[in-house]
Protein backbone atom coordinates (compact mmCIF):
# COMPACT_ATOMS: atom_id res chain seq x y z
CA UNK A 1 0.00 0.00 0.00
CA UNK A 2 1.22 3.31 -0.92
CA UNK A 3 2.68 5.50 2.14
CA UNK A 4 3.99 2.09 3.79
CA UNK A 5 7.07 1.21 4.90
CA UNK A 6 7.55 -2.62 4.05
CA UNK A 7 10.09 -4.54 6.32
CA UNK A 8 13.33 -5.55 5.00
CA UNK A 9 12.81 -9.16 3.73
CA UNK A 10 16.10 -11.37 3.85
CA UNK A 11 15.93 -15.18 2.19
CA UNK A 12 18.65 -17.58 2.57
CA UNK A 13 19.20 -20.37 -0.52
CA UNK A 14 20.77 -23.15 -1.28
CA UNK A 15 24.32 -22.63 -1.50
CA UNK A 16 24.04 -24.62 -5.20
CA UNK A 17 22.18 -21.26 -5.92
CA UNK A 18 25.08 -18.52 -4.71
CA UNK A 19 27.36 -20.29 -6.65
CA UNK A 20 25.82 -20.81 -9.86
CA UNK A 21 21.98 -18.97 -10.19
CA UNK A 22 21.78 -20.50 -13.99
CA UNK A 23 22.86 -24.26 -12.84
CA UNK A 24 21.06 -24.00 -9.54
CA UNK A 25 17.65 -26.40 -9.40
CA UNK A 26 16.57 -26.06 -6.18
CA UNK A 27 15.45 -21.97 -5.75
CA UNK A 28 12.27 -23.46 -4.09
CA UNK A 29 15.08 -24.28 -0.97
CA UNK A 30 15.10 -20.95 0.64
CA UNK A 31 14.38 -19.49 4.60
CA UNK A 32 12.95 -16.18 5.78
CA UNK A 33 15.77 -14.61 8.05
CA UNK A 34 13.22 -14.50 10.84
CA UNK A 35 13.33 -18.05 10.97
CA UNK A 36 17.42 -18.43 10.83
CA UNK A 37 17.50 -15.67 13.91
CA UNK A 38 15.21 -17.62 16.27
CA UNK A 39 16.74 -20.56 15.75
CA UNK A 40 20.57 -18.96 16.30
CA UNK A 41 18.88 -17.28 19.27
CA UNK A 42 17.59 -20.69 20.95
CA UNK A 43 20.75 -22.24 19.78
CA UNK A 44 22.67 -19.24 21.75
CA UNK A 45 20.74 -19.86 24.84
CA UNK A 46 21.30 -23.39 25.60
CA UNK A 47 24.76 -23.87 24.54
CA UNK A 48 25.87 -21.41 26.78
CA UNK A 49 24.26 -22.68 29.59
CA UNK A 50 25.62 -26.15 28.55
CA UNK A 51 29.21 -24.42 27.95
CA UNK A 52 29.00 -23.17 31.25
CA UNK A 53 27.60 -26.06 32.97
CA UNK A 54 30.67 -28.01 31.59
CA UNK A 55 33.63 -25.63 32.80
CA UNK A 56 31.96 -25.75 35.99
CA UNK A 57 31.88 -29.40 35.93
CA UNK A 58 35.77 -29.34 35.11
CA UNK A 59 36.27 -26.85 37.99
CA UNK A 60 34.68 -28.37 40.55
CA UNK A 61 34.62 -32.27 39.54
CA UNK A 62 30.58 -32.66 40.17
CA UNK A 63 29.64 -34.95 37.34
CA UNK A 64 26.18 -34.27 38.99
CA UNK A 65 25.87 -31.15 36.85
CA UNK A 66 25.79 -32.73 33.62
CA UNK A 67 22.45 -34.22 34.56
CA UNK A 68 20.02 -32.26 32.69
CA UNK A 69 22.46 -33.63 29.55
CA UNK A 70 22.58 -37.34 30.35
CA UNK A 71 20.00 -37.91 27.40
CA UNK A 72 22.38 -36.44 24.94
CA UNK A 73 25.74 -37.76 26.25
CA UNK A 74 23.89 -41.41 26.27
CA UNK A 75 23.34 -40.68 22.75
CA UNK A 76 27.09 -39.84 21.91
CA UNK A 77 28.09 -42.96 24.00
CA UNK A 78 25.95 -45.54 21.94
CA UNK A 79 27.22 -43.31 18.96
CA UNK A 80 30.78 -44.56 19.50
CA UNK A 81 30.01 -48.10 20.72
CA UNK A 82 31.37 -49.73 17.86
CA UNK A 83 34.49 -47.88 17.85
CA UNK A 84 35.49 -48.88 21.16
CA UNK A 85 34.50 -52.98 20.21
CA UNK A 86 36.18 -52.93 17.82
CA UNK A 87 39.60 -51.48 19.61
CA UNK A 88 38.79 -53.83 22.12
CA UNK A 89 38.91 -56.62 19.52
CA UNK A 90 41.94 -55.50 17.94
CA UNK A 91 43.62 -55.59 21.51
CA UNK A 92 42.56 -58.78 22.57
CA UNK A 93 43.54 -60.31 19.22
CA UNK A 94 46.61 -58.81 18.64
CA UNK A 95 48.32 -57.67 22.25
CA UNK A 96 51.28 -55.67 21.54
CA UNK A 97 53.51 -53.51 24.00
CA UNK A 98 51.77 -50.00 25.07
CA UNK A 99 53.82 -47.90 22.42
CA UNK A 100 52.61 -49.96 19.71
CA UNK A 101 48.62 -49.07 19.99
CA UNK A 102 49.72 -45.91 19.29
CA UNK A 103 50.00 -46.80 15.43
CA UNK A 104 47.44 -48.96 15.36
CA UNK A 105 45.09 -45.89 16.67
CA UNK A 106 45.81 -43.85 12.87
CA UNK A 107 46.22 -47.16 11.25
CA UNK A 108 42.90 -49.65 11.71
CA UNK A 109 39.95 -49.13 9.57
CA UNK A 110 36.83 -48.65 10.53
CA UNK A 111 34.72 -50.44 8.21
CA UNK A 112 31.60 -50.82 10.40
CA UNK A 113 31.16 -54.13 9.42
CA UNK A 114 31.64 -55.56 13.20
CA UNK A 115 28.49 -55.90 15.40
CA UNK A 116 28.22 -55.28 19.04
CA UNK A 117 25.39 -55.54 21.33
CA UNK A 118 23.24 -52.36 22.25
CA UNK A 119 24.32 -50.82 25.79
CA UNK A 120 21.92 -51.55 28.62
CA UNK A 121 21.59 -48.48 30.75
CA UNK A 122 21.07 -50.26 34.00
CA UNK A 123 24.21 -52.18 33.30
CA UNK A 124 26.64 -49.37 32.43
CA UNK A 125 27.94 -48.80 35.27
CA UNK A 126 29.37 -52.85 35.42
CA UNK A 127 30.29 -53.22 32.17
CA UNK A 128 32.61 -50.01 32.44
CA UNK A 129 33.69 -52.13 35.15
CA UNK A 130 34.29 -55.39 33.23
CA UNK A 131 34.57 -54.92 29.41
CA UNK A 132 35.82 -51.83 28.92
CA UNK A 133 38.51 -51.56 31.93
CA UNK A 134 41.22 -53.13 29.76
CA UNK A 135 40.29 -50.22 26.89
CA UNK A 136 41.42 -47.88 29.63
CA UNK A 137 43.91 -49.28 30.65
CA UNK A 138 45.45 -49.67 27.30
CA UNK A 139 44.61 -45.79 27.24
CA UNK A 140 46.80 -44.99 30.55
CA UNK A 141 49.62 -47.25 29.34
CA UNK A 142 50.08 -45.94 25.95
CA UNK A 143 50.00 -41.63 27.37
CA UNK A 144 52.20 -43.09 30.21
CA UNK A 145 54.64 -45.10 28.15
CA UNK A 146 54.71 -42.19 25.26
CA UNK A 147 57.05 -39.27 27.05
CA UNK A 148 59.79 -42.26 27.55
CA UNK A 149 59.08 -44.06 24.67
CA UNK A 150 59.57 -40.81 22.60
CA UNK A 151 62.88 -39.92 25.07
CA UNK A 152 64.57 -42.90 23.98
CA UNK A 153 63.83 -42.62 20.44
CA UNK A 154 65.10 -39.33 20.85
CA UNK A 155 67.93 -40.37 22.12
CA UNK A 156 68.66 -43.20 19.59
CA UNK A 157 67.81 -40.63 16.47
CA UNK A 158 70.84 -37.79 18.39
CA UNK A 159 73.05 -40.87 18.42
CA UNK A 160 72.40 -41.56 14.85
CA UNK A 161 72.89 -38.09 13.63
CA UNK A 162 76.14 -37.48 15.42
CA UNK A 163 77.67 -40.69 13.90
CA UNK A 164 76.31 -39.42 10.63
CA UNK A 165 77.19 -35.94 10.72
CA UNK A 166 81.12 -37.67 11.73
CA UNK A 167 80.87 -39.80 8.62
CA UNK A 168 80.04 -36.92 6.55
CA UNK A 169 83.19 -34.88 8.05
CA UNK A 170 85.18 -38.35 6.48
CA UNK A 171 84.13 -38.33 3.00
CA UNK A 172 86.15 -36.77 0.10
CA UNK A 173 84.08 -33.55 -1.70
CA UNK A 174 85.24 -34.33 -4.55
CA UNK A 175 85.54 -38.30 -5.00
CA UNK A 176 82.32 -38.67 -2.58
CA UNK A 177 79.85 -36.39 -3.84
CA UNK A 178 76.93 -39.09 -4.70
CA UNK A 179 77.66 -40.57 -1.09
CA UNK A 180 78.00 -37.03 0.36
CA UNK A 181 74.45 -36.06 -0.74
CA UNK A 182 73.07 -39.65 0.22
CA UNK A 183 74.24 -38.97 3.97
CA UNK A 184 72.98 -34.81 3.84
CA UNK A 185 69.55 -36.77 3.30
CA UNK A 186 69.43 -39.01 5.97
CA UNK A 187 70.90 -36.26 8.34
CA UNK A 188 67.75 -34.51 7.05
CA UNK A 189 65.43 -37.23 7.60
CA UNK A 190 67.08 -37.67 11.06
CA UNK A 191 66.43 -34.29 11.91
CA UNK A 192 62.76 -34.60 10.62
CA UNK A 193 61.74 -37.04 13.03
CA UNK A 194 63.83 -35.45 15.86
CA UNK A 195 61.29 -32.20 15.55
CA UNK A 196 58.34 -34.58 14.71
CA UNK A 197 59.09 -36.00 18.40
CA UNK A 198 59.84 -33.16 20.39
CA UNK A 199 56.64 -31.46 19.46
CA UNK A 200 54.83 -34.77 21.14
CA UNK A 201 56.56 -34.02 24.38
CA UNK A 202 54.50 -31.20 25.20
CA UNK A 203 53.24 -30.84 29.27
CA UNK A 204 50.06 -32.83 29.99
CA UNK A 205 49.12 -30.04 32.65
CA UNK A 206 50.15 -27.27 30.40
CA UNK A 207 47.25 -28.80 27.29
CA UNK A 208 44.64 -29.55 30.07
CA UNK A 209 45.00 -25.30 31.18
CA UNK A 210 44.68 -24.75 27.31
CA UNK A 211 41.84 -26.99 27.38
CA UNK A 212 39.72 -24.94 29.79
CA UNK A 213 41.13 -21.24 28.55
CA UNK A 214 39.15 -22.40 25.37
CA UNK A 215 36.32 -23.58 27.12
CA UNK A 216 36.38 -20.38 28.56
CA UNK A 217 36.35 -18.28 25.67
CA UNK A 218 34.11 -20.09 24.00
CA UNK A 219 31.56 -19.99 27.11
CA UNK A 220 31.96 -15.81 26.71
CA UNK A 221 31.71 -15.53 23.18
CA UNK A 222 28.17 -17.53 23.42
CA UNK A 223 26.62 -15.06 26.05
CA UNK A 224 28.39 -12.00 23.76
CA UNK A 225 27.10 -12.99 20.65
CA UNK A 226 23.37 -13.81 22.19
CA UNK A 227 23.61 -10.21 24.01
CA UNK A 228 24.89 -8.56 20.67
CA UNK A 229 21.73 -10.14 18.63
CA UNK A 230 19.19 -9.19 21.44
CA UNK A 231 20.54 -5.39 21.44
CA UNK A 232 18.25 -2.74 19.47
CA UNK A 233 21.46 -0.31 19.46
CA UNK A 234 23.41 -3.01 17.86
CA UNK A 235 23.64 -2.81 13.89
CA UNK A 236 23.53 -5.92 11.41
CA UNK A 237 27.50 -5.66 11.19
CA UNK A 238 28.04 -6.22 14.90
CA UNK A 239 25.54 -9.19 14.70
CA UNK A 240 26.92 -10.51 12.32
CA UNK A 241 30.72 -10.82 13.75
CA UNK A 242 29.37 -11.91 16.85
CA UNK A 243 27.69 -15.05 15.55
CA UNK A 244 30.29 -15.60 13.40
CA UNK A 245 32.65 -16.00 16.19
CA UNK A 246 30.84 -19.38 17.59
CA UNK A 247 28.78 -20.37 14.80
CA UNK A 248 31.00 -21.64 11.48
CA UNK A 249 28.41 -22.43 9.15
CA UNK A 250 24.30 -23.32 9.32
CA UNK A 251 23.10 -26.30 6.92
CA UNK A 252 19.54 -26.56 6.70
CA UNK A 253 17.73 -29.85 5.43
CA UNK A 254 14.27 -29.72 3.04
CA UNK A 255 11.72 -31.86 2.04
CA UNK A 256 9.57 -32.09 -0.56
CA UNK A 257 5.77 -30.89 0.27
CA UNK A 258 4.39 -33.00 -2.74
CA UNK A 259 2.29 -30.32 -4.09
CA UNK A 260 2.01 -30.05 -7.67
CA UNK A 261 4.45 -26.90 -7.99
CA UNK A 262 8.13 -27.52 -6.62
CA UNK A 263 8.16 -26.33 -2.95
CA UNK A 264 9.72 -27.71 -0.17
CA UNK A 265 9.31 -27.14 3.92
CA UNK A 266 12.53 -26.39 5.75
CA UNK A 267 12.67 -29.77 8.33
CA UNK A 268 15.77 -29.02 10.62
CA UNK A 269 18.58 -26.54 10.79
CA UNK A 270 22.23 -27.68 11.83
CA UNK A 271 24.26 -25.53 13.40
CA UNK A 272 28.37 -25.97 13.52
CA UNK A 273 30.46 -24.53 16.13
CA UNK A 274 33.24 -22.59 14.76
CA UNK A 275 36.65 -24.18 16.34
CA UNK A 276 38.27 -22.81 18.94
CA UNK A 277 42.24 -22.28 18.07
CA UNK A 278 44.78 -22.62 20.97
CA UNK A 279 47.32 -19.52 21.68
CA UNK A 280 49.92 -22.52 21.17
CA UNK A 281 48.18 -23.92 17.91
CA UNK A 282 45.84 -26.79 18.19
CA UNK A 283 42.15 -26.88 17.52
CA UNK A 284 39.91 -27.45 20.67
Amino acid sequence: MRGMTRPTRHEYFCSTYAQSKEGSTCLRHCVNHKVIEDEIRRYLDEVAVETATMLKTHQSGNLELLKPYEKKHWENLTRFQSVVGKMMLEIENNPLEPEDYIGIATEFPMNGSEQFPSLDLDNLHEMLGTEFRAVCEVYKKVFGADESHVKARMAELDGLHTQLMQGLRTLDPVKAKRAIQKTNDEIEGVEAEMESLESRLGNLTEQFDGTLDILRTSCGAFYDAEKALDDPAGNNRRKALAVRSVIERINLKFQPTGKKYPTCELVEIEFIPAQKEHPKGGLG
